[in-house]
């Protein structure tokens, strides 16, 4: 009887062990956005750049941004974009900030954007956020791309 009942909580406790190690914690989403068409291959002056809070609703199927602001150099002209994406279809997207077609400031400028929400069109939501920067002048778009799934935002220009 001392054996089955030794065997059985050792049996309990390797459940539980492999139980845990199985479920973890839950992985935490990117709440932090900045995208950036910067001069020089990365290297120069910033054309135009944007940051703000991103959020998603539990269903996924709407990203918030939140506190948006714009920053532009004088001279440029330049605007940016935000897409709601679902694997590779666009379920989301929006218009262009801080208007459309684009903004050409002759001094350096800060638009506050507030709050942009992109809602998916589609079941099973957004799974990334991609906002992209474009400089009109030199032809060069800064992206960030921020995805739900891996809990990070990946950025570059091309």
């Amino acid at each position: 009887m001392m054996r089955r009942i030794a065997r059985l909580v050792l049996t309990l406790g390797a459940l539980v062990g492999l139980l845990a190690a199985t479920v973890g914690t839950a992985a935490a989403v990117p709440t932090r956005f900045s995208v950036a068409a910067v001069h020089a291959g990365g290297a120069g002056a910033t054309a135009i750049s944007a940051t703000g809070t991103i959020s998603w609703s539990s269903s996924l199927k709407t990203v918030t941004l939140s506190n948006v602001k714009v920053s532009m150099k004088g001279g440029e002209c330049a605007y940016v974009v935000f897409y709601g994406y679902q694997g590779s279809s666009n379920v989301a997207g929006s218009d262009w900030y801080p208007v459309e077609p684009y903004r050409c400031p002759s001094s350096d400028a800060v638009y506050g954007l507030g709050t942009i929400s992109l809602t998916a069109n589609r079941p099973g939501g957004i799974t990334h956020m991609i906002a992209e920067a474009h400089d009109v002048n030199h032809l060069i778009i800064g992206w960030t791309n921020c995805e739900y799934a891996d809990s990070k935002c990946y950025s570059g220009q091309y």
